[in-house]
């Protein structure tokens, strides 16, 4: 939710020459149709189910960076389906970070309008145990992306 990361992904897809996954955008793809969009017509449960079917799609897929939407964690059976596909990673920004990349951006169905906070403050407080299961966290208080790349680089290796 606002962490990087898709921007993330995508540089370090660049960096070890590896195709980039990012699992909004291939559900959009499939669908034909934002992810508001989704949401609207068929609700977040809809969208949940969207993202596991994916999840197992994507069992068969080698040497990728896959970057995930922020709610994917919500369902205890993603996680068996992540785990498989290797090596998992927190971003772990602060809230206020995390509030001023949201603010900016859009297609974000649960953010609401961005007049409200408190809502999208309590929802990231919900994931935060969630995301904290992944196997390395890696604070990014005033990191650059090159920075948190180059720090899941050396991780890797």
């Amino acid at each position: 939710m606002g962490c990087g990361k898709s921007s993330v992904a995508t540089a370090l897809g660049a960096k070890m020459g590896r195709t980039v996954l990012d699992t909004d955008q291939l559900i959009v793809a499939r669908g034909d149709r934002s992810i508001p969009e989704i949401f609207a017509a068929e609700g977040e449960v809809f969208f949940r189910r969207l993202e596991t079917e994916l999840l197992t799609d994507l069992q068969s897929v080698d040497a990728s960076i896959i970057a995930t939407g922020g709610g994917i964690v919500q369902n205890q059976e993603n996680w068996p389906l992540l785990r498989q596909l290797g090596r998992l990673y927190f971003l772990d920004a602060p809230w206020s970070e995390l509030k001023k990349k949201i603010a900016m951006g859009k297609d974000r169905p649960l953010a609401g309008d961005g007049v409200n906070w408190q809502p999208v403050r309590t929802l990231w407080e919900r994931r935060l145990p969630l995301y904290r299961q992944a196997d390395v966290t890696i604070t990014t208080a005033g990191m650059t992306i090159d920075a948190v790349v180059e720090k899941i680089f050396r991780d890797k290796e």
